[in-house]
Order: structure tokens, then C-alpha cells, then sequence
């Protein structure tokens, strides 16, 4: 990273492509470089990569796995607690019947998932329809 230039992104995310960091993408390396960007520019990050709101979503997120009555439970105890959104973990095929029944109970609920790097591509192409 010494000598090179923070404000080419894409080229020191090209030099840190292989770098893997226990499993995880050097990611916030990026964000540091963002943030110099940013400073320099004297503007804060968002703006610089096209962000109109100030607003986000905040959400619930869980890493256990557990079966759906557990899980809605979970989302039942989340709701009250104010929160309009969650993120589940999901680590097999069979977890897409856990997330359906999540589905029919919250069906206006914002639902995410989150195989944390577990599924190809391909499988997530296949159950596009609960992804969508």
C-alpha cells in the first residue's frame, strides 16, 4: 500500500483481490481510502458515491440458526422492539423452507438473508423467487 495513490480505488482493489483476511475481503481497507477521498474532497463519503438520502434502514440481524418457530419469535420480539427489518442467516437449501414460513407470517416485513459467502451463484440464481 506504501507509495501507492488512495484516490485509484480500482486499482488497489485490483492489488488486494487475492488477499484473503480469515475468509474475508479486505473491505475496509476500501472504506479508509473512501474516506480519504473524502476529506480531501471535503465531502463526506455518501455524496461522493452518489447517495441522496441521509437515511438508512436499520435492522435486526441474527447468526443463529434456528428453526422457524424460533425464528418468527425472534422477529415477533425484534418488531416490538421497534425495528421494520431483518437480516437471517441461512447456511442450506433446507433454511429456504425456514425463510418461506418467515415469509407467510411477516409478509410486509423487510426480510433479508445472508449466507455469509456459503452459496454458489448459480443456487442463488435458482431461488431467485425468494430472493426477490
Amino acid at each position: 500500500m506504501l507509495g501507492e495513490d488512495p484516490h485509484d480505488v480500482a486499482h488497489i482493489r485490483r492489488k488486494l483481490a487475492s488477499l484473503d483476511l480469515l475468509s474475508a475481503r479486505p473491505w475496509h481497507i476500501e472504506v479508509g481510502l473512501w474516506d480519504i477521498i473524502g476529506k480531501d474532497a471535503g465531502k463526506p463519503i455518501h455524496e461522493l458515491l452518489g447517495a441522496t438520502s441521509h437515511e438508512i434502514t436499520t435492522y435486526a440481524s441474527t447468526g443463529e440458526i434456528q428453526p422457524a418457530d424460533e425464528r418468527i419469535a425472534y422477529i415477533e420480539d425484534r418488531l416490538d422492539e421497534g425495528f421494520e427489518a431483518v437480516k437471517l442467516r441461512i447456511t442450506s437449501r433446507e433454511d429456504i423452507d425456514i425463510v418461506r414460513q418467515v415469509r407467510e407470517a411477516f409478509p410486509d416485513l423487510m426480510l433479508m438473508v445472508d449466507a455469509n459467502k456459503g452459496w454458489a451463484v448459480r443456487a442463488i440464481e435458482e431461488e431467485e423467487q425468494l430472493l426477490c
